[in-house]
């Protein structure tokens, strides 16, 4: 049977196989594989904010903006498209805010 759990906002599914023996060199990774889907639907300028977050996870939407070289609404907009895919999430205050990347696009 499934276990069905609530994650991230959505719902996970897992399968368990029993009585299988698997060498490690044929196990996939399933991680890379989901978070390259992930990355393939950003755009570029999501993809550099990404970038920008994991280089400082303090970068203000200000600067992104200016280093993006968009308005500071862009910014915002791309940065909601972002949380509402589960991709990242702002943690702390207006003063110290950081972001956090939940999914890891490498």
């Amino acid at each position: 049977m499934p276990i069905i759990e609530s994650a991230f906002g959505g719902v996970r599914v897992i399968f368990r196989r029993n009585n299988v023996n698997i060498s490690h060199g044929d196990i996939k990774d399933v991680t890379k594989d989901v978070t390259k889907d992930v990355r393939k639907e950003l755009s570029n300028r999501q993809n550099l904010i990404l970038n920008m977050i994991k280089e400082n996870s303090f970068v203000t939407i200000s600067q992104m903006s200016l280093k993006a070289g968009v308005v500071i609404r862009t910014i915002k907009r791309d940065i909601e498209v972002m949380q509402k895919k589960g991709i990242l999430s702002p943690r702390g205050g207006r003063k110290d805010e950081e972001w956090v990347i939940i999914v890891n696009n490498n």
